[in-house]
Formats: structure tokens, C-alpha cells, sequence
């Protein structure tokens, strides 16, 4: 989401899935980690999370 700006249509777009489908995928992570990715701090913050984590493992 980061990549594309949080333009969900862009998002959509690189996913190849459409844009309802990124809303709702974005509200399950949201509802199991408790991250809200629509706040821009958080989505962040949940970005550079996995971003650690990629480097670790």
C-alpha cells in the first residue's frame, strides 16, 4: 500500500485484484493484528515491522 502512494486503485492495480478486494484484505490484517493500515503512522509502522522481519529470517 506504502508503494502505491495508499491509493487503494493503485494497489489494485499492482496486486492484480480488484480495488473491494484490497479494502477488505486490508480490514482482515487490520482486525488480526489490531494495526490500523488506514492511519498513515501505523501503516508505517507495520511496513518497516515486516520489512525488519524479511531481514532477520
Amino acid at each position: 500500500m506504502l508503494d502505491a502512494k495508499r491509493d487503494l486503485q493503485k494497489t489494485s492495480e499492482l496486486l492484480f485484484v480488484h480495488r473491494n478486494t484490497v479494502r477488505h484484505r486490508l480490514k482482515r490484517i487490520s482486525e488480526i493484528s489490531g494495526c490500523n493500515l488506514l492511519n498513515y503512522d501505523e501503516c508505517f509502522a507495520c511496513y518497516l515491522a515486516c520489512i525488519a522481519y524479511r531481514l532477520i529470517n
